[in-house]
């Protein structure tokens, strides 16, 4: 139920800036124009947010907010693929989109085409979750506030020794605790 909730706030938000949400028309869908809040730590490498549409909503009702796992777009992520990267939070009243957490996990091109996704040196002292569709393995606990996912699909993953591992960098479950902002493999 939650999720449907969550969904049906997103699509309102896909011709208003924000949206007074107590005056929306019943049965009507309501276009939320939306902007992507640059974060302090991307001022430098501006990044934006990129629908890939591999993801699930959920509804946080601590923080009233829509979360998704979605792309993030940025030079040190390693620009456009089709792979989540990050948390953000949707507030439809404000029509924002925010990141809230991004992997440390970044994009190369190798000379045959196609592109692989190989970890950042932070993923060493802070490791975190290889991009990936997360599908429907994706949910907030409100009495944790915390996010999990598990699982998922990525076909280019190469760890850290180089290896290329796949989907099998997908396997196994991951917490985001919100409060502070701290990833841990579950």
């Amino acid at each position: 139920m939650r999720a449907l909730s969550a969904l049906a706030l997103l699509t309102l938000a896909c011709a208003i800036r924000g949206a007074d949400l107590k005056d929306l028309p019943a049965n009507t869908f309501v276009e939320i124009k939306t902007t992507t809040e640059q974060p302090e730590w991307a001022k430098d490498d501006k990044g934006r947010f990129s629908r890939q549409g591999w993801n699930k909503l959920v509804y946080d009702p601590d923080a009233k907010r829509v979360l998704l796992y979605d792309r993030w777009v940025d030079k040190k992520h390693g620009g456009q693929t089709i792979y989540g990267n990050c948390l953000f939070a949707f507030d439809p009243e404000r029509g924002t989109i925010t990141p809230i957490k991004v992997d440390n996990w970044t994009k190369t091109e190798p000379k045959g085409g196609g592109y692989r996704t190989v970890p950042l040196a932070q993923n060493d002292t802070e490791p975190t979750p290889a991009p990936r569709h997360v599908y429907h393995a994706f949910e907030y606990v409100s009495e944790l506030r915390a996010v999990f996912i598990c699982n998922g699909a990525n076909q280019g993953v190469i760890d850290k020794n180089g290896k290329f591992v796949s989907h099998d960098a997908c396997d196994g479950a991951w917490k985001l605790d919100l409060k502070s902002n701290r990833l841990v493999a579950q």
